[in-house]
């Protein structure tokens, strides 16, 4: 069937998540449309699934992009750039078995094997998938091609726009993204003359106008952040390539609503095996608030722009409105680094009570108090991404985090109380840190295993923009080089690939070898993951009683009832408190003076009984706050000899009568 004539055609390549579209892609059709120009998003994503085959495209998507050590989504596509002898395509897969063997992997890199098997099996496939694209393409006769570049998606889209142009020589291909950000992008135009420009930073404004160049057939004005192969410096050996990106976009209010009718066309000739639940992706700001107080030193997430902007309340809830409307897709996940501050009070409650059942994931910085969490919550955010990355203070101050232990801690607590899902990510080999760190995080993750374990665990990498690149002597890091993966990738010298890559390796000043006392952390964490569905830790609050139950593995009682004054105790402890603040609020409690006597000692048995952390002078009970009435889920998972045991000390009428028929 004859496709319509596209002039401009907009181009998600693998390998990337297949849930979700592409916001910036989406937001360019948007706003091609308003300016008329027709475009349209080819989700070749998607296509790429038909042919890997979705079980194998979704292990790709949703795990290896985030192994940065093996960039295995960059070199199943390198072979279409570069010819590679089989000895070099061994020499990869061995790369890959040593990755898989050491130390430093991933716990969530999947089972021993299973990498260097999914490389053998999809990269026979690229070839007829590109011919295919190419294909599609050429149908649209477009003159300009754009490609949007993030993660692991650089290869494939530089092996398409190769294809592209030896077929359709007179296509203007472009290509921008986090890839071609600062000297990304110039190397990529220089390694690939393939590539007719390349735009570093946020194109908001600078794609729209480059467009109008080529539709035109006029030479592109000069633009901050836009390179063109036909104005490309000579390279000098001895000085890094220019490299200016755009001026940021000031408002972001004055963005279009994106388009993603595409997406939504492509998802739906998906056949129901793929088992693809799609998802929106919106934004309601760019760049964190933290970096002004210097941001996390190992984070690369905003490059090298890194100035605050965030939109109005009103803006955002009319955009999340108008999605769920127009899509009928209710989970929205917000490409937001840091949740908006300023987004706790009317935007919370505004979006609470339109009740348009969107479901909202939102990353987070774990500074929120449980009130905060709660008007979240209600607001339909059911998911964060926090950045926890450890449990000591001192990691915590050397990434600095602006965060403690206890914060950290409270908020995996509070989260599983009010039903928010808390993804987070425990990183390791920081420099500065010692063994002693890690000895005692080993010993905490015991008492913490009916928390939300992480959604992974490795050690730190250096990444471009990042404090610990850019300042590397300041942290006693040394010799940073590009990923080894990279040298399979990108077959030019180690200094084109330093312009090219985003991840690094790096040695630590003065031989430190975190490798080296690493291991019980990780065997620790290990066991997090296997008891966390057996271990439960509630407090269930009765008018003239609390009971705590206890399944973790760590238990001391399986089951204990508080009343009176170590109720109160352990309920003022709720949120992290000092010895002094936890007297004064236990005095207004009470109607009467707290004795310091009698609170040690009951802390104490907190303490000794595992139901409670002390760091530093402060105290935090554990246990999971529930209703009264325990949910049948509940009372399942409450094995049926700690029910008897109740029964035994008397407390069946709390048992029998709290169990209901309801669900969670």
């Amino acid at each position: 069937m004859r496709v319509p004539e596209t002039p401009v055609l907009l181009i998600h390549m693998p390998c990337c998540t297949l849930m979700y579209p592409s916001l910036a892609l989406s937001l360019f059709k948007a706003r091609l449309s308003a300016d008329g120009v027709v475009s349209k998003v080819l989700y070749f994503n998607l296509r790429f699934a038909e042919f890997a085959g979705y079980r194998t495209a979704i292990s790709f998507a949703d795990r290896y992009i985030y192994e940065h050590g093996k960039l295995l989504g960059e070199w199943i596509f390198s072979g279409a750039l570069f010819r590679q002898s089989p000895a070099e395509v061994e020499e990869f897969l061995g790369l890959l078995r040593e990755e898989e063997a050491s130390v430093s992997r991933s716990l969530f890199a999947g089972p021993q094997g299973e990498a260097e098997r999914l490389a053998r099996l999809v990269r026979p496939q690229i070839e007829p998938f590109l011919e295919q694209c190419v294909r599609q393409i050429a149908a649209y006769r477009p003159r300009l091609v754009a490609f949007s570049s993030m993660f692991q998606q650089h290869s494939a889209c530089l092996a398409l726009a190769k294809r592209v142009k030896a077929a359709l020589p007179r296509v203007f291909t472009v290509i921008g993204g986090n890839n071609c950000e600062g000297t990304k992008g110039v190397a990529t135009l220089r390694c690939f003359p393939f590539v007719d420009a390349v735009v570093s930073g946020e194109a908001d404004e600078t794609f729209p106008q480059l467009v109008s160049s080529v539709l035109s057939d006029t030479p592109p004005n000069a633009m901050p952040g836009l390179h063109l192969q036909a104005n490309l410096p000579e390279p000098d050996d001895d000085a890094p390539p220019e490299c200016a990106s755009t001026v940021p976009t000031v408002s972001l209010d004055a963005l279009p609503f994106p388009d993603f009718s595409d997406f939504i066309e492509a998802v739906r000739d998906l056949p129901k095996k793929a088992g693809v639940e799609p998802a929106l992706l919106l934004e309601t700001s760019r760049g964190c608030w933290w970096c002004r107080k210097g941001g996390c030193n190992f984070c690369s997430c905003n490059g090298a722009l890194r100035n605050y902007r965030v939109k109005s309340p009103d803006r955002a809830i009319a955009e999340i409105e108008h999605m769920v409307n127009t899509y009928a897709i209710r989970d929205i996940h917000m490409t937001d680094t840091v949740f908006p501050l300023s987004y706790l009070r009317r935007f919370t409650s505004e979006l609470a009570g339109r009740k348009l059942g969107a479901r909202l994931h939102y990353e987070a910085r774990p500074v929120l108090t449980k009130a905060q969490l709660r008007s979240m919550r209600e607001a339909g955010i059911v998911r964060i991404q926090a950045g926890i990355e450890s449990f000591s203070d001192d990691i915590l101050g050397l990434l600095n985090k602006g965060t403690e232990k206890m914060q950290n801690i409270a908020l995996l607590k509070w989260c599983r109380e009010l039903r928010i899902f808390l993804g987070w990510n425990l990183i390791w080999g920081i420099p500065g840190e010692s063994a002693r760190d890690y000895e005692e995080m080993a010993c905490l993750f015991r008492m913490l295993t009916h928390l939300q374990p992480a959604s992974g665990c490795a050690r730190i990498y250096v990444g471009r923009f990042s404090n610990y690149y850019e300042r590397a002597d300041e942290f006693g890091i040394e010799n940073i080089r590009p990923n080894r993966a990279y040298k399979y990738i990108y077959p030019f010298s180690e200094r084109t690939r330093r312009d090219l890559a985003h991840y690094f390796e790096f040695d630590y000043a003065g031989g430190h070898d975190s490798c080296a006392y690493v291991a019980p952390l990780i065997e620790a964490f290990a066991s997090w993951l296997r008891v966390h569905r057996q271990s439960e830790l509630f407090v269930f609050n009765y008018p003239e009683c609390a009971i705590v139950w206890d399944t973790r593995p760590c238990a001391v009682r399986r089951l204990t009832e508080l009343t009176g004054w170590e109720r109160d105790v352990y309920d003022a402890c709720d949120a992290p408190v000092s010895l002094a603040d936890l007297e004064a609020r236990l005095a207004t409690c009470r109607g009467e003076p707290c004795k310091s006597g009698a609170l040690r000692d009951t802390l104490k048995y907190f303490i000794d009984g595992r139901l409670m952390l002390e760091h530093r002078g402060r105290y935090l009970s554990l246990a999971v706050k529930k209703d009264s009435r325990l949910t049948r889920s509940d009372f399942l998972r409450l094995d049926q000899r700690f029910a008897r045991l109740g029964i035994a000390l008397g407390l069946e009428r709390l048992i029998t009568g709290g169990v209901s028929a309801e669900s969670e």
